[in-house]
């Protein structure tokens, strides 16, 4: 009886190793099962974002940058597409955002007085709002003399005295509250350096420009459909300046999400238009890309 109970007990831990075992075999291969589809929607993921990107790219190129619907020759696509930013639906699976880079502010060639009015309208004072511009103005410029408020460095921090190469460089000036950080890095750009657009500029860049008044019938309004100059300048009260241009410009930021399954994938693009190009020069500058 001993002998049969120990090898009882012999049988019932060999069978508990079994079992653990067995089930560590069944959730490892569930494990890979799901990583091998995982994998498998990210591939397809990442080609359903090529095959979008290009499909975008050569409707930049043959349509004008402005909303048509199919009924008037435009596609699936110019029939939905802005430029401020607002996502739509490129495909089922694919989520596109196009900003245009002429409504943000210009790091290189800054436009002292329209940045002064985006910051002082969200609250932040005049004492404060100089002293960014003035730092900002000082890491550009070629010389060692500091504006009032500026800076030209101190012996441990050097001044580039050249532009400004990524927005990072802007906690190198100035030690930025959280507010103002986040209404920097959403409002400039080193990317572009030509006319303004404030109908593809934030909310509360266009605010600044506009007043909330203005703002809130033009936001309500971009979504719907294009804004013509007449009607800006009807809402607006304002008159339309050589450095104003009511257009997208060629300088774009292209944000695809693809989602398949359980994966999503998201790659990013600063790219620069030329549609009539000769000799070498190339159709699209790619100036960023993430993802």
């Amino acid at each position: 009886m001993k002998y049969r109970g120990i090898a009882l007990i012999q049988v019932l831990v060999l069978c508990a190793i079994l079992s653990t075992f067995a089930l560590y075999v069944s959730k490892s291969t569930r494990d890979q099962v799901e990583m091998a589809s995982w994998a498998n929607d990210k591939a397809q993921a990442e080609l359903l974002l090529h095959s979008g990107y290009s499909e975008l790219l050569f409707t930049l190129f043959t349509y004008e940058r402005a909303r048509l619907s199919v009924s008037d020759g435009g596609n699936a696509i110019t029939a939905q597409w802005n430029f401020f930013g607002h996502p739509f639906q490129l495909s089922e699976n694919i989520t596109v955002k196009i900003q245009d880079l002429a409504g943000k502010i210009g790091l290189h060639y800054l436009d002292s007085s329209r940045l002064e009015r985006l910051l002082l309208a969200q609250g932040i004072s005049y004492q404060r709002v100089s002293l960014i511009i003035a730092r900002l103005l000082d890491w550009q410029d070629i010389d060692n003399i500091p504006r009032p408020n500026g800076f030209e460095g101190n012996g441990v921090i050097n001044v580039r005295n050249g532009y400004i190469t990524d927005l990072t460089d802007l906690e190198m000036l100035i030690d930025l509250t959280p507010i103002e950080k986040a209404v920097l890095y959403r409002n400039l750009t080193i990317y572009y350096n030509g006319s303004f657009n404030p109908l593809t500029a934030s909310k509360e860049l266009l605010i600044a420009e506009v007043g909330e008044a203005s703002t809130q019938q033009l936001l309500e309004l971009r979504l719907r459909r294009d804004i013509s100059p007449l009607e800006y300048r009807k809402i607006t009260g304002t008159k339309i300046d050589i450095d104003t241009h009511l257009y997208p410009s060629t300088s774009l930021k292209i944000e695809l999400t693809a989602n398949v399954g359980q994966s999503t994938v998201t790659k990013s693009y600063i790219i620069s238009l030329k549609r009539y190009v000769k000799e070498r020069l190339e159709p699209i500058n790619t100036l960023f890309e993430k993802g």
